[in-house]
């Protein structure tokens, strides 16, 4: 059964987003607050945008001041908590576009979840479609277009260059996606997906894994306003993932963890990089400073000896080293308590995070934010200002335009 959508205009979305859940706590699981639609007659529907799960409460318009004229609720309270109940009832049905090495896993993950059905697979590949669809027991096509009325979210990890014509197509038919980085090929590109998205209100998340990391968000759980941030990502070479440079492949990671945590606009850009073993540039390195002094040094390569994912944050009184391998978060403090005019004591600590299974934690996220209608952990938005940083970084490369200034706002985060 298809997910009830009601008619909602993105103006008016953004007009009744609350700061708080009308029932007065969040929901579990809840990261982002739900919408309420208010009803003039003294009443409210709060419910998710996207599976429309309804909770009614009587409210009055004063316990309501994002209220005006042009927020209305369906024509019958009655009848959306029906759509919503026989919605919450069912499953909800899943597919993986592209079951190549990494949608493998996606198959896996939404297999082991119970609130969700995997009802197909898509793989132009005959040989290896055949092969998951025997070993997993489950349906399988060649072309994405012949399930798009039988899905109400998919994971798309297909290469990048099929990336926009994957996600417009479902997106166009009312289904949520879940785009693996990078999110496609072109700014404009995202934009467009970023249009579909609120046009058709599907949730549209896109696929930057080390968000879900612990290292991570322990990592934001301590960041306040960063001054510098150094950040290393190298590995062995290998043939998969090479579709891009290793700016999209690798350190657009670290450029997506960089934005989340510094919010002023960049004013700067410089790079440099090299190829070595694919004709496109396999090791990187990338400046960005940032408005309010910030500055963050990147560097990535895809021909090293060893594997390495770390950053270092420093603050005004803190110093923090992550290992994002390990799951290793070590912290050092000023001990106001142990200062004098004459020196400062830096007091350290290590934390030993538990592992856990990221990939499961990411689609699981998916899956709760639609079925919740909260906000995705990495938005459409996020995912297009990572690609845009990223594409600027490769084009000072391999345009040797190393050091002359992106224009103040060319490369502005979003405001959150």
């Amino acid at each position: 059964m298809r997910v009830p959508r009601w008619p909602q205009s993105p103006a008016r979305t953004t007009a009744v987003r609350c700061r708080s859940n009308p029932l007065g706590k969040r929901s579990p699981g809840l990261s982002t607050p739900l919408l309420s639609v208010v009803n003039p007659l003294a009443g409210a529907l709060a419910y998710t945008p996207w599976t429309k799960v309804a909770i009614v409460r009587v409210l009055t318009i004063a316990e309501c001041p994002f209220y005006n004229s042009r927020t209305r609720p369906p024509a019958s309270l009655a009848t959306a908590t029906r759509r919503a109940t026989t919605a919450t009832m069912n499953k909800l049905r899943a597919a993986v576009i592209g079951v190549g090495y990494l949608g493998n896993f996606h198959v896996q993950k939404y297999l082991a979840l119970n609130n969700v059905e995997l009802v197909a697979v898509v793989e132009t590949e005959p040989q290896r479609r055949a092969e998951i669809a025997q070993r997993y027991g489950v349906a399988a096509y060649a072309d994405f277009r012949d399930i798009m009325q039988k899905v109400d979210l998919v994971s798309i990890v297909v290469p990048p260059d099929r990336h926009f014509e994957v996600a417009a197509g479902f997106l166009n038919a009312g289904v949520h996606i879940l785009v693996e980085k990078p999110v496609t090929e072109t700014v404009a590109q995202a934009e467009t997906l970023i249009r579909l998205a609120s046009k058709h209100q599907c949730l549209f998340q896109v696929g930057h894994l080390e968000r879900f990391n612990p290292a991570v968000i322990a990592l934001r759980e301590k960041v306040a306003q960063p001054q510098f941030i150094g950040a290393q990502r190298f590995a062995p070479y290998k043939a998969r993932g090479t579709e891009v440079d290793v700016v999209l492949d690798l350190m657009i990671h670290d450029i997506d963890i960089v934005l989340s945590l510094v919010r002023p606009q960049i004013v700067s850009i410089s790079s440099s990089g090299q190829s070595v073993v694919t004709g496109d540039i396999d090791i990187a390195h990338a400046r960005i400073e940032f408005a309010d002094g910030c500055v963050a040094d990147l560097a990535a390569s895809r021909a090293s000896q060893d594997q390495v994912r770390a950053m270092t944050i420093r603050q005004a009184n803190s110093y923090i080293s992550v290992d994002f391998m390990n799951h290793v978060l070590l912290v050092g403090e000023i001990d106001k308590d142990g200062c004098t005019d004459e020196h400062k004591e830096v007091s350290f600590e290590t934390r030993n995070l538990a592992g856990t299974d990221v990939l499961m934690d990411e689609i699981r996220s998916f899956v709760g934010a639609v079925a919740q209608g909260s906000l995705p952990e990495v938005t459409g938005e996020d995912g297009k200002r990572a690609l845009e940083v990223a594409i600027e970084i490769s084009r000072r490369i391999n345009d040797d335009s190393d050091g002359v200034p992106v224009l103040v706002g060319e490369l502005a985060p979003a405001s959150r």
